[in-house]
């Protein structure tokens, strides 16, 4: 096969996603992996799949998934359901894909999550504690655990990291949400708590934050919010204003 097919046929596999943006970028990636393969530290062919543009060469990362994301979901899936179990533990906790992997009632103390996050857990250790909100304690009685993991596969296996992360990526594309990811929901979760005033101090404790750079993201957002809805508030021009709400007109 010719350079110039392997690239017409890249196109083409990309292009079948066209109408999910990211899905088609996500397909790329993976191309642009496979044939970065190498043998005896040389390519074994052309990597082409890199002369491919995607759909969305400039984003900002995950999107941030909204309260009408996921209610979406939640009817879409029903709340009895594994995919919502997986959603309800990421909204109340907001745990990465790699904690949510692991978690399991071994690290619940009474109303309590302890457990020490799995990024960075060889290098710069982050142990956090957890509150169990009252709506994740409900959903968790109705998914009594079956082992050390809550998350588990339907033949009762443990998931791995990545294989949980693409069953809930699948998840959301099942529920008409192709752009949102595990990581979307923490974002989610991030900016509802900085809206509802929580401190910088507050999301760095929940989601192990060390730097204060990360919570800053989204506080400084919710004041702005905040601060933006206030002046509107101050708007006066002397009343004129009220002119244009008056019943009828000048002739």
């Amino acid at each position: 096969m010719t350079q110039k097919s392997r690239l017409q046929n890249i196109t083409i596999l990309r292009d079948r996603k066209k109408e999910t943006p990211f899905s088609a970028d996500e397909r790329l990636k993976v191309l642009r992996q496979i044939f970065d393969t190498t043998k005896d530290g040389e390519p074994l062919v052309h990597n082409v799949a890199r002369l491919v543009k995607p759909f969305r060469a400039h984003t900002e990362g995950h999107a941030t998934a909204t309260p009408v994301d996921l209610e979406r979901f939640i009817v879409h899936h029903g709340r009895e359901s594994k995919a919502v179990l997986a959603i309800s533990m990421l909204m109340f906790t907001g745990f990465r894909v790699s904690d949510l992997a692991l978690i399991g009632p071994q690290h619940r103390q009474r109303d309590i999550f302890k457990l020490r996050l799995f990024k960075n857990r060889n290098r710069t250790p982050v142990d956090i504690e957890i509150a169990v909100h009252p709506i994740l304690e409900g959903v968790l009685n109705m998914h009594p655990p079956r082992g050390l993991r809550y998350m588990i596969t339907e033949h009762g296996k443990p998931y791995s990291v990545k294989g949980l992360g693409n069953r809930i990526a699948a998840w959301f594309e099942q529920a008409g949400l192709p752009h949102l990811t595990a990581h979307s929901v923490r974002k989610g979760l991030a900016t509802d708590q900085a809206h509802n005033e929580a401190t910088d101090s507050m999301l760095e404790a929940m989601f192990g934050w060390k730097d204060g750079k990360t919570s800053k993201i989204y506080t400084r957002n919710a004041e702005r919010a905040r601060l933006a809805r206030q002046a509107v508030a101050k708007i006066e021009w002397d009343g004129i204003g009220t002119k244009l709400l008056a019943s009828g007109g000048e002739g």
